[in-house]
């Protein structure tokens, strides 16, 4: 499944697409939303959440603004279920832990008028049963008193298999950094993570390792931790390797996208090129968006964020 959009936030237009085993392209769904960011498939389901919500207005002119998360069965991919984020202005991205599926927004306090409200926290939600509203789990900040709180995002999750959820955030006031949450979906507690900056781009897991890619004020900036995400530093691999955009591994080999070169590491640490740059895929400055690399059948492929193309890594 492949999403696409026309612009990340600025602009309508967004589509999901079915490549099959024939390399034939296929649309699957088209929508009015303003973009298809992240696309995850769990037990079976393919998850696509709506980046920016439709507005809508309502009877006794009440304005009403939820967002969507798509859900599609490859199998039958012209079934697509819909999963309603009540009072949020954007979803951004799902992550599966412990059986539970969560969805990270921006969003508005419930009995506030969208747009009108000065308090517009970052939610993460929870996904209890099929067809219904999810549930809001956590604010941040929290909205317990009348005071604004900007505008601030959950943006794009990590899970983590020994437990946790990492977040990054989107914050007009003060900046952008990330979070890891524990103790969901009933106990939740939120902690700032050290060591990163930035808007977050993409997350990564190699072995021990846990990698972060931001959107910095001077460019991509590649952070790795060593601890499950408590604490993240540079890598040295920063120094030589420019404009990071995406890493994924296959088997016992991490692979690194950056400025359009693609680079392989056996250790998680030290980096080797393996094919010349793609201008297609050089990565253009975005706080949402970067060129991904995704794995398919044991297949690497690289998505170009402006062109629409979509290139496979293939041996020479």
């Amino acid at each position: 499944m492949i999403a696409t959009s026309t612009e990340a936030l600025n602009q309508n237009g967004a589509a999901l697409y079915r490549l099959s085993a024939k390399e034939e392209l296929s649309e699957v769904m088209r929508w009015s939303g303003q973009g298809f960011l992240r696309a995850h498939s769990y037990n079976g389901r393919v998850a696509v959440p709506d980046a920016d919500a439709p507005f809508g207005l309502g009877f006794f002119v009440r304005f009403d603004v939820d967002g969507f998360v798509f859900f599609v069965d490859p199998s039958e991919p012209k079934k697509i279920a819909k999963g309603v984020i009540p009072s949020v202005y954007h979803v951004f991205d799902t992550a599966l832990l412990d059986g539970h599926l969560y969805a990270s927004s921006g969003a508005y306090v419930p009995r506030d008028m969208p747009y009108r409200s000065s308090r517009a926290p970052a939610a993460l939600f929870v996904e209890e049963e099929q067809g219904k509203p999810w549930r809001r789990v956590i604010e941040h900040p929290e909205t317990t008193q009348e005071v604004s709180t900007g505008v601030i995002r959950f943006t794009y999750l990590l899970p983590l298999s020994e437990g946790g959820l990492l977040a990054g955030v989107s914050d007009w006031n003060a900046g952008s950094y990330a979070v890891r949450i524990e103790g969901l979906p009933d106990s939740p507690r939120l902690a700032r993570i050290e060591g990163i900056e930035g808007q977050t781009l993409r997350w990564a897991r190699f072995q021990e390792r846990v990698y972060h890619i931001a959107q910095a004020n001077f460019g991509t900036l590649l952070t790795v931790s060593v601890d499950g995400g408590r604490h993240f530093q540079a890598m040295s691999a920063q120094k030589s390797i420019l404009n990071p955009q995406d890493l994924v591994a296959i088997g016992d080999t991490l692979f690194l996208l950056a400025s359009g070169k693609l680079y392989q590491s056996q250790d998680g640490e030290s980096f080797s090129l393996v094919s010349l740059e793609n201008p297609s895929l050089f990565h253009q400055d975005s706080s949402l968006v970067s060129a991904p690399l995704e794995v398919h059948e044991g297949r690497l492929f690289a998505a170009s964020p402006t062109s629409g193309e979509i290139f496979e890594a293939v041996p020479q």
